[in-house]
């Protein structure tokens, strides 16, 4: 008796497709851009309209862990996130590098009182906050 034989159709890796990934999902694949955009989202469900919001405003939201300012949470993830997009998502990068050091240049806005901001910097600031969470919104 001899076996019998099946035949099947061969497949080969260039006949299966494949879905394209998008950029807010490679950023996902990163820690830091998951704190990022996990921060910014927290920040819009707390205050509606958060990204029109003046960076002195913002920063109580991305700048402070309970009442502490700590400034290099949120920027060392922004750091972070935007070294890896340099690379995994060059779009997604110059937004992300605006947002560099966001903290840090508008203080502790709990303990003294605020800088006056120069509107470039503000529409800047907007701008790229604007940017990051587009980038981050599938």
């Amino acid at each position: 008796m001899r076996p019998t034989l099946e035949l099947r159709n061969p497949s080969f890796p260039e006949t299966i497709a494949t879905m394209p990934v998008s950029a807010p999902q490679i950023l996902q694949q990163n820690s830091a851009c998951v704190v990022v955009g996990e921060a910014i989202d927290i920040c819009n469900t707390l205050s509606p309209g958060f990204n029109t919001l003046q960076p002195t405003a913002q920063a109580h939201c991305l700048c402070y862990s309970s009442a502490l300012w700590m400034p290099e949470i949120f920027d060392n993830a922004v750091k972070t996130c935007a070294d890896y997009a340099s690379t995994a998502v060059s779009g997604a990068y110059q937004p992300l590098s605006n947002l560099e050091g966001f903290c840090q240049s508008i203080g502790d806005v709990e303990t003294s009182s605020p800088a006056v901001t120069l509107t470039t910097i503000y529409q800047t600031i907007s701008t790229s906050m604007s940017m990051s969470l587009s980038a981050f919104s599938g």
